[in-house]
């Protein structure tokens, strides 16, 4: 079978390296694929564009009887445009990132969907950290919103904050700018993180960063990190409002507890996603289509 792709972004966008990259680089042998060069293969997969050059190409496909499968990643479908809509139907399989994302698609667009768990792709970097005392500060990441959202909770902290980002973020403490080689690094300078959700439709996948780590991490109560959190009872740490920060960091100062929060974080099941996992899910997806 020989797919044909397109994407949104190169490598340096985190969604294209996951949604793209990593998932169809980790395809079975029998599954090739290369970069949409005008002709098609068996299949065309798209991640995340809905602009018009990308629509007409599904169009085309389409009308050769070429199945589409069209990966929304994380865009918001709460008011999407005429042409997110119109990639959502022409699509034979609507793939995202989270079961509210799908729901949100589904009511936009009246079609199904089917969620793909994204990949732990820093997998040969991550390696369990040292517990260290004592907690001098407090790291977050993520793009330009998700900094924005943490700012008016890192206010609540007692220590010190950083945070990791292609841009600097005016209130949200000490700048590191990011970059995928020196990333997990950064994030093991500090003892505790704190991961704000702006969007209850976005992945868990920041936090099962930091919890294969083992950095201790506070979240917003959104659905993926609330979700994630039940099935380990680790649901102390989810801060309801900015005013929880402090509380919840005062008892992280306790290396005992400290201690207690990575034990939790070793029986949560991570397999969905190494490389690999989603991968095969998606295979099934296109062998179902060819």
């Amino acid at each position: 079978m020989k797919i044909t792709a397109i994407s949104r972004e190169d490598r340096n966008s985190v969604s294209t390296r996951i949604h793209y990259y990593s998932y169809l680089e980790n395809l079975p042998e029998d599954i090739s694929w290369e970069p949409h060069n005008g002709s098609f293969g068996d299949l065309i997969y798209i991640q995340k564009k809905a602009d018009e050059k990308t629509i007409k190409i599904a169009k085309k496909a389409k009308k050769l009887g070429v199945p589409i499968v069209y990966d929304c990643d994380d865009n918001p479908y709460s008011k999407p445009g005429k042409d997110r809509v119109a990639m959502l139907k022409l699509a034979d399989v609507v793939t995202c990132d989270t079961i509210p994302r799908g729901e949100q698609i589904k009511k936009a667009a009246g079609v199904g969907y089917t969620v793909i768990p994204e990949t732990l792709d820093y997998f040969e970097q991550l390696k369990p950290m040292d517990v260290r005392w004592p907690v001098k500060s407090m790291v977050t990441f993520g793009n330009n919103s998700g900094s924005v959202n943490a700012v008016k909770y890192m206010k609540h902290s007692p220590v010190t904050c950083r945070h990791i980002n292609s841009k600097n973020i005016d209130g949200a403490g000490k700048f590191v700018k990011w970059s995928y080689n020196t990333f997990i690094r950064d994030l093991c300078e500090s003892e505790i993180c704190i991961l704000i959700h702006g969007d209850d439709r976005k992945s868990n996948l920041k936090l099962l960063v930091c919890m294969y780590i083992g950095l201790p991490t506070i979240v917003s109560n959104t659905t993926a990190f609330r979700d994630v959190y039940k099935k380990i009872g680790l649901e102390w740490l989810i801060a309801k409002s900015a005013g929880d920060v402090g509380g919840i960091v005062h008892k992280l100062m306790d290396t005992s507890n400290r201690i207690d929060v990575i034990k939790s974080y070793g029986q949560y099941d991570f397999s969905p996603h190494i490389p690999g996992a989603a991968s095969m899910k998606l295979s099934k997806i296109f062998r179902s289509l060819v």
